[in-house]
């Protein structure tokens, strides 16, 4: 299982969690305590290709100097 993590607002824990290798990304938000916020399955998980996307969209907007939507 691979994990990134990052500190967002309010002490809280944002965590993205990959089980397999090319396997969808699982979003997960933890309080300062360590509880999970809800999160509806259809935001919470990843796909892939969705994934690849959103970090190809990431470096073009970089790159021409757009804004991130």
């Amino acid at each position: 299982m691979n994990t990134i993590s990052f500190e967002i607002n309010n002490q809280r824990t944002m965590q993205l969690v990959q089980r397999t290798h090319d396997g969808s990304t699982l979003l997960v938000i933890k309080d300062r305590k360590g509880n999970h916020e809800s999160i509806p399955d259809a935001e919470a998980f990843i796909s892939p290709g969705d994934f690849v996307m959103l970090v190809n969209y990431y470096r073009e907007c970089k790159r021409t100097g757009k804004p991130i939507l």
